[in-house]
């Protein structure tokens, strides 16, 4: 029994270390570690530096960029802002020159009335006896009422055209010209007597001119500066349709004006629109917005069906948009921040001609920005021979269908047709194709409407 338990302290006890596994255990721990001092330190101190490197570098460079970024924008404002001044000035200088043009003009018509009326005077003095006196009337004193020239008011005459040399207001055309607005049609449409025949021909002149080279954005851009000026200055504008005055007459106020801050193209064309004949005074501004629309459809050049159809995309985003439709139509807001969302939409995703008429919508010169969109599209269309078709359906065509109806209504009305697909789930079924003022309908609502007219009746 003595000697098991001596056995057994002679045995190793389990919590005793080792001291050869402690050593071994030390050099190999002291093998790694060299190991990592050396090599897999160095390592990531060389990948982090060269992180904390590259991020500092581009936070430097979005800073240099941030910074070059706000020069640039603080340039552009002031660029922006000298605009704004030389646009307020050449607008100040039109106001004074025209208030001056029309001062000269009254003058000179007030000098001509007294010469016609003391002309008249002279001619009905010329059956009076020798003394130049008018024969007193029988039965009463020179002096009476009925012994009084009434060639002002003409009693015995209903209606003098001129009372008092002022024209009768001609509501009646304006009121027809505003329903034409509402309709989307050419504004051109409305134009009644002398007018009539000038847009034809100033856009045959403008399409010559643009046929030789014209910078057509140029001249569109300068032909509706100048319509807003002439509506804005009733003075000018009374001053540039005065039938009374010569053409030449008026064109030396319009060079004076106008000179050197317009293409030389574009002035050409407003002194031929200032020497025509205009019923209406307003009629002039509507010309030469109507010509500028022109250029700047052919300004898209072979992009005009992508012109007309974007034009088409963006009046149904307005139309189905009634946020944006009451943005763009509020008018407490002013051209600029309307312009706002506008160019949020269309800048870099459309052809800067949509951009330019989009822009254009936004002046008030229609009675809504969808209606002025409306009558751009029928401008690209008649501008390149085409009439466009408005085609509801509920579902949408096929390639195959577009073309043959396209082909259909191109032989129907013997001139191309620029197709503007709207999906309309209402309609349930079939098709409704809108060409101007026809209209054929052939939906399944419309049938499902009549059948029930039919029972009900």
């Amino acid at each position: 029994m003595n000697t098991a338990i001596q056995a057994a302290e002679e045995a190793h006890n389990p919590l005793v270390p080792v001291v050869s596994e402690i050593v071994l255990a030390l050099i190999v721990f002291a093998i790694l570690f060299f190991a990592i001092r050396k090599f897999v330190v160095p390592n990531f101190e060389k990948t982090f530096a060269e992180r904390t490197q590259a991020i500092e570098g581009g936070l430097s460079a979005a800073e240099s960029k941030q910074a070059e970024a706000d020069a640039k924008l603080a340039e552009l404002e002031k660029q922006l802002a000298d605009a704004r001044h030389e646009a307020a000035r050449i607008r100040e200088e039109a106001r004074e020159q025209g208030a001056q043009i029309v001062a000269e003009m009254r003058e000179s018509a007030r000098s001509r009335g007294h010469a016609d009326r003391r002309a008249r005077q002279d001619a009905d003095r010329g059956g009076a006896p020798a003394g130049g006196h008018l024969p007193a009337c029988r039965g009463r004193h020179p002096g009476h009422r009925s012994c009084r020239s009434h060639r002002r008011g003409e009693p015995g005459r209903r209606g003098s055209p001129e009372p008092r040399g002022r024209a009768l207001p001609r509501r009646a055309r304006e009121r027809r010209l505003h329903q034409h607005r509402e309709r989307g049609q050419l504004m051109t449409t409305a134009f009644r007597g002398a007018s009539a025949d000038a847009p034809a021909g100033l856009t045959s002149e403008l399409e010559s001119k643009l046929g030789s080279g014209a910078d057509a954005s140029r001249i569109g851009d300068d032909l509706f500066t100048v319509s807003t000026l002439l509506r804005s200055e009733p003075g000018l504008r009374r001053v540039t349709t005065d039938q009374s005055v010569d053409a030449t007459a008026k064109a030396g106020p319009v060079t004076e004006i106008f000179g050197g801050k317009v293409d030389q193209v574009s002035m050409d064309i407003l002194v031929s629109a200032v020497g025509r004949r205009w019923t209406v005074a307003r009629n002039l501004g509507d010309a030469l917005e109507h010509l500028s629309e022109v250029a700047i459809v052919r300004s898209a050049g072979d992009d005009s069906a992508r012109l007309a159809d974007e034009l088409h995309a963006y009046a149904r985003a307005v139309n189905d948009n009634p946020s944006l439709r009451d943005a763009l139509s509020d008018p407490a807001r002013s051209v600029d921040d309307k312009a706002v969302p506008v160019n949020g939409l269309l800048e870099g995703k459309a052809l800067p001609a949509t951009i330019t008429l989009a822009r254009q919508a936004l002046a008030g010169t229609y009675r809504t920005v969808a209606v002025a969109l409306k009558t751009y599209q029928q401008v690209a269309a008649r501008v390149h021979g085409e009439r466009v078709a408005t085609v509801r359906v509920a579902h949408p065509l096929a390639d195959a269908e577009k073309q043959r109806l396209t082909d259909a209504l191109s032989r129907q009305y013997d001139r191309p047709i620029h197709l503007n697909v709207v999906i309309d789930p209402d309609i349930i079924g079939g098709i409704r194709v809108e060409v101007g003022d026809d209209v054929i309908d052939g939906t399944v609502a419309t049938r499902i409407d009549d059948a029930r007219r039919k029972l009900a009746g």
